[in-house]
Order: C-alpha cells, then structure tokens, then sequence
C-alpha cells in the first residue's frame, strides 16, 4: 500500500497527476478497442473478398490519409485546443465504427463502405494524434515527462500481447459486428476520459498566420535546421520503415521457416510485445539517464543486430528469445526518443514537430510493402538480415555524421528548458 502511495504522491511520476490518469485510462480503452477493430475488420474483408490482397489494401486506405495528413493536423494543433481535437476526434471515431458496426450486424456492409471507413477513419485519427503531442505535456510537469511517454507507450506494448488473443476470441465468439461494438465503446469513453480533464492553461501561446503552408514549412525546417530532432526522427523512420516491418513478414515466418503455424506466430509476436513491456519497465525504473543521445544509438544498433539474428533462427524457442530482446531495445530506444524531443521542442512549434516525428510511426505499412515486395523475389529471412543490417548500419552512420545526437545529454535538455 505505501508503495502504490509513493506511485501515485512522487511528481516525477505521471501518474501523480489526475489529468494524465484520466488521460491514460482514455488511452488504454481506445488503443484495446483498436486491436478488436484491427481483428474485426481483416475478418470483414476475408469473409467479403477472400483475397489476402484486399487486406493490404484495406490496411493502406487507412495509413496513407493519416501519413499525409499528420503534418497539417500538427500545425491545426498549434494553432486550436488541443485538448478539444483530441476529445472529438475519438467521438467522431467512436460514431464512425458504431455505424459500421450496425451495417455489419445487419449484414449491410460492403466492401466500398469499409474501404470509405478505413480513410475517413485513417483521416480523423490524424487529428487525434496530433491533438495528443500537444496535450500531453499540458498534464503534467516536465519533470515527469519519461514515465508519462513510457506509460503511455506501454499501453501499446500491452495491448500487442493481449490484445489479438482477446479481440480474436471476441470475433469468433460475437462476430466482427459486436467486436467493432466494442471499439466504438472504447473510442467513446476516451473522448469521455478527456473532456472530463481540467488544464489550467489552455490559452494559445503563439502568433501564428493564417496560411497553414508556411506553418508546415516553419515545422519542417525546424526539423532540418536542429540536427537533434533530425537524427532523431531519421532514427525513427528507419525503424519503422526497415526495422518494425519484420512484423508483416512474421506470419510467413511462422508458416514457412519454422513451420509452426498460426500458434507459432502469435507466439512470437507475444515474445516481441513482453520483450516491448520491459523496455518500458526499464526506461520507468531508470528515468532520464544522462548519455541519452549514445543510449538511444546503441540500443537502435543492438535492435537491428537482434533482428538479423533472429533472422537466422530455425527454433521458436530462439526466435521468440531473439524477438523478446529486439522488442526491449527498440523500446528504450523510442521511449528515450519520444522524451527527448517532447522536452526540447518549443511549445509554439510542438504540434508540428512532433507530428513530423510521429509520422514515421505510420510508415510500417510502407515498410510492409517493400518487404513484402523483396521477399517474393528472394526469401523472408535474406529481407529480414537485409532490412536489419540496414537499422544497424544506419545507426553507426548517424552516430558518425550528426555527433549532436550521440552527444545528447540530459543535462543538455534541462539547460534548454530553464
């Protein structure tokens, strides 16, 4: 009991602050709700196409309006209330599976329709998202910004272990119309969750014009000109577009390498997300280490190096083990990333950065494509080997050509604050 005490009266700890609680408590329903949409509506799209083609598709009608429209969303955040994006875009999602979930329940749902409700969609949660870089440093004080982004992130990481299992028990058992029910009750309470916070200071800060081009501009070139964000970023749009796309190739793994199946895979994938929850444990437990910039380097190389052994495995036992340690790296990595560049990025500027930061999150469905493509020609574990040699590789080139990012300390980012 004192420890849950201390969890909850220690300030560097985000969870002292009742606006982020009701803020992650929003968070873990939306991002659950979103691993029975993901199970959902594959087993829609199977059941109305039975082409494995049509779920690439389907999953691409959703990424590429929230990958294009990430930048302008960040810039709409600096310029609104953040807090408001954020609290009506999850109603506008809440409502928009709702309607799908009815027209699959009364088998009135197509095809158009879901490939319609995949953009729009893909479109508003660009909104969300961008809503959210600017609201979370609102919760809470600076110095609890690493557990905040490390238990945020870990809502993700739990939710790659338990969700598929929970939402694919859903499906068989309730259909994909309930399932998607559920993802609309989900997305409702986080709006719910957000509205009920209370931020004293919600006034807009900055002078901004009123073309949104120059704004998105102004954003980038911040970007290029500070060569930590840039590293930073180029760091992250390496790992999902070369490092993190292991995972579309992962089902064939399982099939076709290790020949163990559908079990085989889930797996594995369980493995990636427990090894994801302690690098998260870690990052909370150790807080801000002070070679943040050489931490964030090695652990990026030693991902791409568990990833091109892992590439090479022929036992689940090995591969699960290999993934577990990819997992934990590239989530002190990410975590460590996402911390520093919330704390350094000026306020005036924040939805913008940060949206050109989180952008990379959402090229996977790009990386997926490349490798998919390469592996057809060659083998899924030479695209592997390949892909994670290129996650190593281009951490050693950055260390060499921007030196700012390996000599990132955090003394560095409280001198920037003060």
């Amino acid at each position: 009991m004192k420890i849950f005490d201390k969890f909850l009266t220690d300030p560097v700890n985000a969870f002292h602050y009742l606006p982020y609680r009701k803020y992650w408590f929003g968070s873990f329903a939306a991002v659950f709700g979103e691993r029975f949409r993901f199970i959902a509506s594959g087993w829609l799209v199977v059941v109305l196409t039975n082409s494995p083609a049509w779920l690439g598709i389907i999953a691409l009608c959703q990424a590429l309006p929230t990958i294009i429209l990430s930048i302008p969303a960040g810039a709409i955040a600096d310029k609104y209330d953040s807090k408001k994006l954020v609290y009506v875009s999850n109603f506008v999602i809440g409502i928009a599976h709702l309607i799908v979930a009815i027209l699959t329940i009364l088998n009135f749902i197509n095809l158009w329709l879901l490939i319609i409700w995949s953009a729009f969609v893909g479109s508003v949660f660009a909104i969300s998202a961008g809503g959210q870089n600017v609201l979370l440093p609102k919760l809470i004080e600076k110095k609890a910004m690493t557990s905040a982004v490390a238990y945020t992130s870990a809502i993700w990481q739990t939710s790659r272990v338990l969700g598929p299992a929970a939402a694919g028990v859903a499906v068989a058992i309730i259909g994909p119309g309930y399932s998607l029910l559920l993802t609309s009750i989900g997305y409702i309470l986080a709006g719910a969750a957000v509205f009920s916070i209370k931020i004293k200071n919600t006034s807009i800060i900055r002078k901004s014009s009123s073309n949104i081009f120059s704004e998105i501009f102004e954003g980038a070139l911040y970007v290029y000109k500070h060569k930590i964000f840039l590293g930073l970023t180029l760091i992250s749009f390496c790992s999902s577009t070369f490092g993190t796309s292991y995972m579309i190739l992962l089902p064939i793994f399982a099939n076709d390498v290790l020949e163990v199946g559908v079990q085989g895979f889930g797996a594995m994938e369980a493995a990636a997300g427990v090894g994801a929850i302690g690098g998260t444990l870690l990052v909370i437990k150790f807080g801000t280490l002070n070679k943040i910039g050489m931490t964030i380097l090695i652990c990026s190389a030693l991902f791409g190096i568990s990833l091109m052994i892992f590439s090479l495995t022929k036992i689940l036992i090995f591969s699960m083990f290999t993934l577990m340690i990819a997992g934990m790296f590239q989530s002190i990595y990410l975590n460590f990333s996402m911390t520093a560049i919330q704390l350094m990025v000026p306020d005036e500027l924040r939805g913008r950065v940060m949206s050109v930061y989180t952008t990379t999150y959402f090229l996977i469905s790009i990386g997926g494509f490349l490798s998919g493509t390469l592996a057809a020609a060659i083998s899924v574990p030479t695209t592997i080997l390949i892909f994670s040699f290129i996650v190593f590789i281009f951490s050693v080139l950055l260390s060499l050509l921007l030196p700012q990012v390996r000599h990132l300390e955090f003394e560095d980012i409280k001198n920037m604050n003060n």
